[in-house]
């Protein structure tokens, strides 16, 4: 042990003459996934990204169910070298103590502060910072380089800087930048939008509920541009908890340039029911049937309402499709909560899976989209759901599968694994949404309970690239699997495991309801 110290506090003096130019020398101070205290004096010029009064510098989080830490985001800054080659996060010893704004050129000295080094991803973290002991000058004024990446760019030292990603959309152009029921996440912590460049790689925009531009009653804006803001490496319980390894956190509203026009992408056929679009949905069998939360259809394919070619979407499992409400709604007043805009499915949880004689899960159902691809050769294609499990009740919110992945076949037999645009899994996990208060049964409490720690605030969005063997096929399949037999059940309290349940063939009183937003295949020449 005292050699190892002998160790540490020689490399804190070598470190300790260098100058701004030479701060990624603090990586050297501790290994991945380590943490050590400076008890010398390292100097450095840096310019600051972020701004203390932005509601955006950091999630709000849950200390308890119903009650948020929010001045975590105040405590949070961000600085870069001058040329924009790294970037560090510091965390303030107190929230009063972070005076620090956009452009601010400050000296820093981190003697005192505890510097910590993530292991994947490879950045730092500087805490305990005290605008006494270690802002030693600030001055306004300071010019931020312009770093202009595409999101395929990004690397480990682009974390905790300042960029601009180019060629920029938004996956999901319907209802606001954060499509949830804010009636019922006005105590949660943060939420996020899915967003593309035109390779097709995506990256989650991190928004917090303080940001009061996340819902004002405007369209988004449907074309191209930039997005620029602190790239983090965040994750977030509620979502998934994989958000891939780079997200990014706009400051303003005005750090997101997107055109009103046109995107290049196109939507060759889609399952939307965007706000005011009706309450029916068209059958193959059945015909139209319609009416909001009226029983719905079993064992029938549903026909596109987006698009000028004949697609269907349906499920194996037995379950039953309707119109339902949803949460992409762009007004103020009914606080993202829309009455015709999403399809639920509704079946028995067991039905997920192929049973044997024995109980045992032998296979799986899926939801299945089939459709012509011959208009997409020569193209980039992405598969691009928004979905949620459970509705405002809190006893229709358990026992739907967690883990799902996805795949496509142009011939129903060789199937191609998808892999998230914007984590690279080839597995998604599934949330459901908040719900009231209310006596939750199979909960182990006889009083009404409240949603626990892992309930989304809202419908998950994810994307998918298609491959380019299938692309130019008459008929591309893609079906969206339960990847494990793991469901989700009542936590009595939070926040334990959120993977503490096992589908069994004798759970045959147990309801899944899935929703889906929005479903679509988008393309770009």
């Amino acid at each position: 042990m005292r050699r190892l110290a002998t160790f540490m506090m020689a490399v804190i003096v070598s470190v300790s003459a260098v100058q701004a130019q030479s701060i990624a020398a603090l990586w050297n101070l501790c290994p991945k996934g380590g943490s050590v205290v400076l008890q010398s004096h390292v100097v450095a010029d840096m310019v600051v990204v972020s701004d203390c009064d932005s509601p955006n510098m950091s999630p709000s989080l849950n200390v308890s169910v119903g009650t948020l830490e929010s001045r975590w985001n105040r405590r949070t800054a961000f600085v870069q070298t001058p040329d924009g080659k790294v970037g560090l996060r510091l965390i303030f010893a107190s929230a009063g103590e972070n005076a620090l704004h956009k452009g601010d050129m400050v000296k820093m000295d981190f003697h005192g502060c505890k510097i910590s080094r993530s292991r994947k991803p490879d950045a730092i973290t500087v805490e305990g910072v005290r605008a006494v002991n270690n802002i030693l000058s600030c001055t306004p004024g300071g010019v931020i380089p312009v770093k202009e990446k595409y999101i395929s760019e990004l690397t480990d030292r682009d974390i905790n800087t300042y960029v601009t990603l180019k060629d920029i959309d938004i996956v999901f152009k319907d209802g606001s930048y954060y499509n949830v029921h804010e009636d019922y996440t006005v105590k949660m912590d943060g939420w996020a939008t899915l967003m593309r460049d035109s390779q097709g790689s995506g990256i989650y925009m991190h928004l917090t509920n303080a940001c009061p531009w996340r819902r004002t009653g405007k369209e988004l804006p449907a074309g191209t541009g930039t997005l620029s803001g602190i790239i983090v490496s965040e994750q977030n319980r509620r979502y998934g908890p994989d958000m891939g390894l780079y997200g990014i956190r706009p400051l303003d509203e005005s750090d997101i340039a997107l055109e009103s026009g046109k995107s290049p992408w196109k939507t060759l056929v889609g399952w939307v029911k965007p706000e005011g679009s009706g309450q029916s949905l068209d059958f193959e069998i059945s015909g139209t049937v319609g009416g909001l939360f009226k029983k719905g259809i079993a064992n029938d394919r549903i026909y596109n309402d987006v698009g000028n070619t004949a697609a269907f979407l349906w499920t194996d499992s037995g379950s039953e499709v309707r119109v339902y409400s949803g949460y992409n709604s762009i007004s103020r007043e009914n606080h993202g909560f829309v009455g015709n805009c999403a399809l639920m499915f509704i079946g028995r949880s067991v039905d997920w899976y192929v049973w044997d004689g024995a109980g045992n899960v032998v296979d799986t159902r899926s939801f299945f989209v089939s459709f012509n691809a011959s208009k997409l050769k020569g193209c980039v294609a992405q598969l691009a759901i928004e979905w949620s499990a459970g509705t405002q009740d809190g006893n229709k919110s358990w026992f739907y599968p967690i883990d799902w992945k996805a795949e496509c076949s142009a011939d129903g037999e060789n199937w191609y694994s998808l892999r998230d645009a914007a984590t690279g899994s080839e597995r998604i996990m599934l949330h459901n949404v908040p719900w009231n208060d209310c006596v939750v049964k199979g909960s182990g409490h006889d009083f009404k309970k409240k949603p626990n720690y892992d309930t989304a605030m809202g419908p998950q969005q994810h994307s998918f690239m298609l491959p380019e063997q299938v692309l130019g096929s008459k008929e591309v399949i893609i079906r969206l699997t339960p990847a494990s037999t793991d469901v989700a059940k009542v936590r009595v309290e939070a926040p334990t495991s959120y993977r503490n349940g096992q589908i069994t063939d004798k759970d045959t009183e147990r309801e899944t309801w899935i929703r889906f937003e929005s479903i679509q295949i988008d393309y770009k020449k």
